[in-house]
């Protein structure tokens, strides 16, 4: 209980057996996934394995599963939250648990879930106290959603598959208690959004672009400039007291699944508050810049009032003469 308190991560080794993986592997026919079956995985085997070994999930409820195959590249390669929270709680008790069919690697930042770690003002320094998770077939990796990760090493040309819940609490109480708060934004029909985890990808594939672009993706996370300078966020007010989570992959309801559906979708078991992100931002950067060229006609006017542009203009020309 400590680690996920104090770190916000736990990592369990190799506590699915290759017959277990199996019964979730065979649910994925080259990119159809049954998520039917997967879900019965989840429900009966995944969830209570966590629960037998581990005493801070005694009867999980989840809102979302997500089956992916490496192209989770495109939202997963550098630093984000599942959870972002905007409350007065240091700490909230959701969970993104993790089941891995492939050799991988992870980077989490520990402490990264906390209120207190953006209180210090330490973003520069924890962002070099990141740690690397090494994931065997068969590990179990859950966090907290607040806290800062990332997946590292995509295989553009191998397997990468992952078995991600989200949004797991620890029982029903606890999600109850916490449904008011919680706040999904669909991001997945926003252009700018797109277009941007399409850039992710293809940063990804090369390493020293990709360590650039995860430094500057914590600082903007850190600081919540993530979506604001995609002018794609909601306002101050929308977000106060609330549990925001981003959803940029496609999601369908379980009930509307069919059992050959494509990898890689979210798989919404539990209804939850859901928003599309505000434009806020965008009038914001409008009203600025229309500011701006107003103050800088004042002023382009004023200096050809005093005659100082003509003879500023008379001073370059005579220079340019003289060259």
């Amino acid at each position: 209980m400590n680690d996920i308190n104090n770190n916000g991560f736990l990592l369990i080794k190799n506590i699915l057996t290759p017959q277990q993986l199996q019964v979730a592997l065979d649910c994925d026919n080259n990119g159809i996934v049954n998520y039917i079956k997967m879900k019965h995985f989840i429900d009966n085997i995944f969830l209570p394995t966590i629960s037998s070994n581990t005493n801070f999930i005694p009867n999980p409820k989840y809102i979302k599963f997500r089956y992916s195959n490496n192209n989770n590249s495109v939202d997963a390669s550098t630093f984000h939250s599942d959870i972002y929270n905007y409350t007065s709680n240091e700490i909230i008790p959701i969970y993104t648990c993790l089941c891995y069919f492939d050799k991988t690697q992870m980077e989490l930042i520990p402490g990264s879930h906390k209120k207190q770690f953006h209180a210090e003002n330490l973003s520069i320094n924890s962002y070099f106290k990141k740690e690397t998770i090494h994931i065997e077939p068969g590990d179990i990796l859950v966090f907290n959603a607040n806290l800062y990760h990332r997946g590292k090493n995509f295989d553009t040309t191998g397997d990468r598959r992952l078995l991600q819940v989200f949004e797991v609490f620890p029982d029903e109480n606890t999600f109850k208690n916490n449904y008011n708060q919680f706040l999904t934004v669909i991001t997945s029909n926003s252009s700018t959004v797109n277009l941007v985890s399409q850039l992710s990808y293809i940063i990804s594939k090369v390493p020293l672009l990709l360590d650039c672009t995860c430094f500057i993706s914590y600082i903007l996370v850190y600081n919540d400039l993530q979506y604001k300078i995609l002018l794609k966020d909601l306002p101050p007010w929308d977000k106060a007291n609330k549990l925001i989570t981003y959803e940029p992959s496609k999601r369908t309801d379980y009930d509307k699944v069919t059992g050959s559906d494509p990898v890689n979708v979210n798989i919404i078991c539990r209804k939850s508050n859901t928003t599309e992100p505000s434009n806020f931002y965008l009038f914001i950067s409008i009203i600025i810049l229309l500011l701006l060229l107003i103050i800088i006609y004042y002023l382009t006017k004023r200096l050809n009032q005093k005659g100082l542009l003509s003879s500023i203009f008379k001073t370059n020309s005579k220079k340019n003469r003289r060259i």
